[in-house]
């Protein structure tokens, strides 16, 4: 063949040959690459919903294999470590808890308590109007400060909390100090970046990424999970392409925050066994389990709630979607002369009254605790919590104080 019937002739190249080209790479833009490529395990989920799945099917799921002994409900602050708080949203302006109220405690307003000695400090995620949560559940706004120094008591009516008794980093560390102002320069979103995606965000942080999904845990042991899921549910996947697990996930937080400050930034928390198989979360997965539930869900997954009918998306409920700024369905229309609901907040005998789950013979407990306690939807829940404590109007609210700076 001659050499001008070679000219423009694409030469192909064996993957023996793309190694040896990689391998000649300059070595910190391949790191980079393979950085890119893997996701550091500390942005990773705790354990990933199923396509199709219930609230109440994963909190099962979960429960089966979760490690227990590091966890443990708590009504005071005798011990040091974490504690998770959660208390229903309270809405000035427009009653959101209709929306996805049936989340139960999953879409509550969530605090971090940080116990150490004597000194008591809370980590609250929210909006900068000093409220739970801003009126177009769409729009990004200001956040405040994060870090509470006298922290506010929490409500008794609201208790259990949830204590974690992992190594933690103390507050004073830089890499959280700047995982703090990270966080408070994030705008706040009622579905992207509330309070229960900075709550796991800074449980993250502050053990080096061995505890995650906190706020899912306290729902599985001493919170409150729904037996049937709002067919609104389907309307959040539908209106703004989130699931329920997005709405809760500190990952991507955590993720945006490494990319800026870079993986190592994040550092394993002092104690014995923090980064290794002593403090893995889950427990392996029995593998007839994991058949069976593998075959379960090719055969038969659960459909996806139904959305809506436009008959239900009409008069008050269509009201509420428009105040929160979700786009209504063609054909849902206002009734007339239909005010935007009044505002409202929740009462502590309608949400908080939660009792701690009595585990069964295998150690899990199924789905949580189904709500037992209140109406199915109560006035104060809502998809996102998140926000200062403000004080009380009318309804359940942490003692109001004044935000402090870090120090």
């Amino acid at each position: 063949m001659s050499a001008s019937a070679t000219v423009g002739k694409r030469v192909e190249r064996s993957a023996s040959q793309d190694a040896l080209l990689r391998s000649l790479q300059h070595p910190g833009k391949r790191q980079e690459v393979e950085n890119k490529a893997q996701p550091h395990p500390a942005v990773q989920h705790l354990l990933p919903a199923l396509p199709g799945e219930s609230k109440a099917a994963y909190f099962q799921r979960l429960g089966a294999r979760l490690r227990r002994d590091i966890f443990s409900p708590a009504s005071d602050f005798q011990r040091d470590g974490l504690y998770i708080y959660k208390r229903p949203v309270r809405s000035d302006s427009g009653d959101k808890a209709a929306l996805l109220a049936s989340g139960g405690s999953v879409f509550h307003h969530v605090v971090v308590y940080v116990k150490c000695g004597e000194e008591l400090t809370a980590l609250e995620f929210g909006p900068a109007n000093s409220m739970d949560i801003t009126d177009n559940m769409l729009v990004e706004t200001p956040a405040a400060p994060v870090v509470l120094r006298p922290a506010p008591e929490p409500e008794a009516a609201c208790l259990p909390m949830l204590h974690i008794a992992a190594p933690h980093h103390p507050l004073e560390a830089a890499h959280v100090q700047k995982a703090l102002a990270f966080a408070e320069a994030t705008p706040y979103h009622a579905l992207k970046s509330n309070c229960i995606c900075f709550a796991d965000f800074a449980v993250r942080v502050l053990t080096g990424g061995a505890i995650k999904c906190a706020p899912l845990v306290f729902d599985l042991m001493v919170g409150q999970v729904p037996p049937v899921d709002s067919p609104l549910l389907a309307l959040l996947g539908m209106t703004t392409g989130l699931s329920w697990q997005d709405v809760a996930d500190g990952g991507r937080m955590l993720a945006a925050f490494l990319e800026q400050h870079g993986s190592g930034v994040l550092l394993p928390a002092p104690g014995a066994g923090l980064g290794s198989k002593d403090l893995d979360l889950l427990l392996p997965e029995a593998p007839a389990s994991a058949g069976k539930a593998a075959a379960a869900a090719e055969q038969a997954p659960q459909p996806a709630p139904c959305p809506p009918s436009l008959a239900a998306l009409s008069g008050p409920l269509a009201a509420l979607l428009a105040s929160s700024g979700f786009p209504l369905p063609l054909g849902a229309t206002l009734q007339q002369g239909q005010e935007q609901p009044a505002r409202s907040s929740s009462s502590s005998e309608d949400t908080c009254g939660v009792e701690v789950e009595d585990t069964v013979a295998d150690g899990s407990t199924p789905a949580g605790r189904a709500i037992a306690t209140g109406p199915a939807v109560s006035s104060g829940s809502s998809l996102a919590s998140n926000g200062t404590s403000r004080a009380p109007k009318g309804g359940l609210g942490l003692p109001p104080r004044a935000r402090k700076a870090r120090s």
